[in-house]
């Protein structure tokens, strides 16, 4: 794209000249010679600026030639940056899916919110192999790409998606979607498929945390819970965190809801 740009400034000049130069070889008004300018910088030559003397006529040759290849490099750089675009995409798509395929016993993380991003950290700490399946393009961009996660861009609701991530053989399953309802499918799609599977979901609300067990999750977090519970515990026992921090190793912990 940094290369595109400046040619798309200089056929921005040709035009203004075009315009002032026509405009000075006719007499007709910057509508009109823009017209004439642009009709030539694309060789479509539907008319010839009139009237016009040789002096015009040597303007008019040096500006097709100049103008005429500069749009057509213009036309051949996008066309070449387009299609560079999509084989890097393929590539890359190739590439993740091929890595993916590759896994076993991996783990598979569904939204990669702050809940989300949390969690890929604590499994990059362990030592583990897995997968977070996104819908959001920048979050991916922002936070995988950077990190050197395996991910897919999507909808963690299709099937198709949590077959690709490799479900069949995967060892467990976070749903921290923001949405419970997101969650609760992916769950029971999860579950369908892959029964032994450990299924962790996250839940906004109470009731939404009965139906994610019913579905198949072995566990359910609600954060704000969990949040609440380890706050008052700290302030009634200030010796707990050291003694959370030597038990998990890594200065994390998790509250089942």
């Amino acid at each position: 794209m940094k290369r595109i740009l400046p040619i798309i400034g200089l056929i921005a000049v040709l035009l203004i000249v075009g315009t002032v130069g026509f405009g000075m070889i006719t007499g007709k008004g910057p509508i009109e010679c823009l017209y004439l300018s642009v009709i030539t910088l694309m060789t479509v030559g539907y008319r010839e600026p009139e009237p016009i003397e040789e002096g015009g006529m040597i303007f008019v040759i040096v500006y097709l030639l100049s103008g005429a290849g500069t749009f057509m490099f213009l036309i051949t750089s996008i066309g070449r940056w387009i299609v560079s675009d999509q084989v890097r995409h393929a590539l890359e798509y190739r590439r993740m899916q091929q890595t993916i395929n590759n896994m076993s016993g991996h783990l598979i993380v569904c939204g990669c919110g702050q809940m989300g991003e949390i969690i890929c950290r604590q499994l990059v700490n362990q030592k583990r192999q897995f997968v977070v399946i996104e819908n959001s393009l920048d979050r991916i961009q922002e936070l995988c790409l950077p990190e050197s996660w395996a991910y897919l861009h999507g909808d963690a609701t299709d099937d198709g998606m949590l077959q690709r991530a490799g479900l069949a053989r995967a060892g467990g399953l976070a749903a921290v979607l923001s949405s419970d309802a997101d969650n609760l499918y992916v769950v029971l799609s999860a579950n369908m498929d892959n029964q032994p599977l450990a299924i962790v979901a996250r839940a906004a609300e109470e009731s939404a945390a009965r139906k994610l067990r019913q579905a198949g999750a072995r566990h359910v977090i609600n954060p704000y819970q969990a949040g609440a519970v380890r706050m008052a515990r700290l302030m009634l026992h200030s010796g707990l965190e050291n003694l959370m921090e030597i038990v998990d190793g890594h200065h994390a912990d998790l509250e089942l809801a």
